[in-house]
């Protein structure tokens, strides 16, 4: 029987395949005459557009030659010279297109013949014009009479071309129609060959003995997937039948009940194994177990106990459902998974949850919860009573509504913020119920519990106190660094001038001193000494002599650049600094300051003059002590001299890199 139905099948697979290879070959065969149809199509269709462009370029060449008659233009005759170019390149193609067909290859050979005709008449015209001396509005415009012979020669010749081109075209598509019709009485005779085999072939692959075959692989196939998927399943499996006597369990079942299988099959589901839970009642008769059998009721139950093998109890998780067969209930299967970690862990979480609310409502810290919009959600007993408000007052309200007026402007950026970074910290300006400003010093970050919206959970402290102290020391330290800087300048300028007194001079000396010898450049020293100034004080007082020193002071420090420095070195004596300044550029400064001096005590008449001691060091020395010196020696050299005088002098020195 099984050989049979082979062969059979084998026949019938062999006409199948032989009935497609005969339709692929009739499709094969019209596939190549469809593609020579289109090919001749296409071909013909080219020349004939050639052989159109011939006529349609000469056409244009003749216009052209009529247009550079009335005008004598040089670009009408540029553009009758294009128009011969094109007439040649289309007499090219044309060539080109009827090279396979002798036929075609004479007409078009002919064209040519008398196209060049044609093109040498109207170049001759051309001619003419172009080396004729009378004014073309004065010449006549050579017309034809009708058509010459070459040029009606040429249209026929086209016209001969084109005709030929579409009959061979029309011929082509009547054959290609012809083709495809018999192809589709072809395959419409195949396509019937085909659908008769596959229904002989069906036929024979549906014989009752196959179907029991095939019925019966399939419920085997069923049998092991089923075994194999409680095998592997993670939740222990008990199957009772309508007694609620066990029947059936899983590997994972027997695992977590140190039961086997076998030596539980046949005994009492409820007796053996189950206990209610706390606060239930369940008996044989009422146990979700037993009643889903008889009855068909479903059962859930999220906390419940089953006896293992020792005799201890594993809390479980199962779920119970009816086995149905023919619209009767044989049975029922129950779904279990063992809990009990994760009631240790929930339990667990309930104790911590409970110490964590305590600590948060008993905690004198002040803390918060608020959604992504600044609305309070809770608050603990220590944040209402910081600001005056009870819990359920605060709960509801925005934080909007309780931060100072300055603050509010912040407090769009703060949410914004702490959503984009999830979390923040910071101060924060509260307002109490009576009016009064606190600064909370805060550490919030957003909470995202899943299945949740994010909220943001905030815990501060009160720093107002620790605020005010820091603000009165911000104003005590601003005063006392406002006094250093007054004691600091004081050490540093002159009393009476108010220009840098010798302290400041030195150390200002010291430094371009260092400049000068690192980078090579020249400074000068001015000292400056007041003659007859005893005798000024002696006979007009020492308050006139004071402002005199005054006088000194405010013009010197006119007079000199804003990079230079003068300075009261003590009692009558001056000095003033010159950075980068050689001996004539000094020698200027010197005489600017001579003039600006006499000119202001002249108008008090005081009988005194001023002697400078001029000294200008190419590199400075290393002795800052020895510069002054040397100027103060030049200038009691100018006092010996005859005071009111100036004693300058350049000294030269090798310096140590400084």
């Amino acid at each position: 029987m099984k050989g049979k139905f082979q062969l059979r099948f084998i026949v019938g697979f062999l006409l199948a395949t032989g009935s497609l290879a005969i339709a692929a070959l009739i499709v094969r065969s019209d596939s190549a005459q469809y593609r020579r149809t289109q090919g001749e199509i296409s071909n013909g269709l080219v020349t004939s557009l050639a052989a159109h462009d011939v006529v349609r370029n000469m056409d244009d060449a003749e216009a052209q030659r009529d247009a550079y008659m009335r005008s004598g233009d040089e670009q009408d005759r540029q553009q009758f010279a294009k128009s011969e170019t094109r007439v040649s390149n289309a007499l090219d193609k044309l060539e080109a297109m009827t090279n396979f067909d002798p036929v075609q290859g004479d007409r078009a050979e002919a064209l040519r013949l008398y196209a060049r005709v044609r093109m040498a008449e109207l170049s001759a015209a051309v001619e003419v014009q172009r080396h004729s001396e009378v004014l073309p509005a004065a010449t006549a415009v050579p017309k034809l009479s009708g058509e010459t012979d070459a040029a009606r020669r040429v249209r026929q010749s086209a016209d001969a071309i084109e005709e030929y081109e579409t009959n061979r075209v029309t011929e082509s598509q009547k054959k290609f129609e012809a083709s495809e019709s018999k192809r589709e009485r072809a395959l419409t005779v195949v396509a019937f060959m085909q659908f008769g085999l596959l229904s002989l072939v069906f036929t024979f692959f549906y014989r009752s003995t196959g179907q029991r075959e095939s019925s019966a692989f399939r419920l085997l196939q069923e049998h092991l997937k089923m075994t194999a998927t409680l095998n592997a399943m993670g939740e222990g499996l008990l199957q009772v039948d309508r007694n609620g006597n066990i029947v059936y369990m899983n590997p994972v079942g027997e695992q977590l009940l140190g039961y086997k299988s076998e030596d539980v099959v046949g005994l009492g589901a409820h007796a053996l194994l189950h206990r209610a839970g706390e606060g239930k009642k369940c008996s044989n008769v009422s146990c979700p177990i037993i009643t889903l059998s008889p009855q068909g009721v479903r059962a859930n139950n999220e906390s419940d106990w089953l006896r293992k093998k020792d005799g201890t109890w594993a809390t479980v998780e199962y779920t119970s459902a009816p086995l149905v067969q023919y619209g009767v209930v044989n049975g029922g299967v129950v779904v279990f998974r063992d809990i009990s970690e994760r009631s240790r862990m929930e339990g667990a979480l309930r104790e911590s949850e409970e110490r964590y609310r305590n600590l948060v409502e008993k905690s004198g810290g002040l803390m918060f919860v608020h959604d992504m919009k600044g609305f309070l959600l809770a608050v603990n007993e220590a944040a209402a009573n910081a600001l005056g408000y009870t819990v359920d007052e605060m709960r509801g309200k925005n934080l909007s509504e309780l931060v100072a007026p300055d603050f509010g402007s912040k407090l769009e950026w703060y949410l914004t913020a702490v959503a984009e970074w999830n979390s923040h910290s910071g101060l924060m300006r509260m307002l109490t119920t009576e009016g009064e400003e606190v600064v909370w010093s805060y550490s919030n970050r957003v909470v995202s519990d899943f299945g949740a919206d994010p909220y943001v959970l905030g815990h501060a402290h009160d720093i107002t106190a620790q605020v005010m102290m820091e603000e009165a020391l911000k104003v005590n330290e601003g005063k006392l660094q406002a006094a250093l800087e007054s004691e600091k300048n004081l050490s540093r300028v002159d009393f009476l001038t108010g220009i840098p007194n010798r302290r400041m001079f030195y150390q200002a000396l010291t430094l371009e001193g260092k400049r000068s010898r690192r980078y090579g450049r020249p400074i000068t020293l001015i000292y400056i000494d007041v003659d007859n100034f005893k005798h000024l004080n002696d006979h007009y007082g020492h308050a006139t002599g004071d402002e005199l020193l005054k006088t000194m002071g405010a013009t010197l420090e006119k007079t000199v650049r804003s990079t230079d420095m003068a300075a009261r070195l003590g009692g009558d004596e001056f000095a003033v600094l010159l950075p980068e300044t050689d001996e004539p550029s000094a020698g200027v400064i010197v005489a600017k300051l001579r003039q600006n001096l006499q000119a202001a005590i002249g108008p008090k008449g005081w009988p005194v003059t001023f002697s400078f001691g001029v000294v200008t060091f190419p590199i400075a020395l290393d002795s800052m002590e020895e510069m002054i010196k040397r100027a103060d020696e030049f200038m009691y050299e100018a006092k010996r001299g005859g005071k009111s005088a100036v004693v300058s002098r350049v000294i030269e020195t090798v310096a140590k890199e400084g």
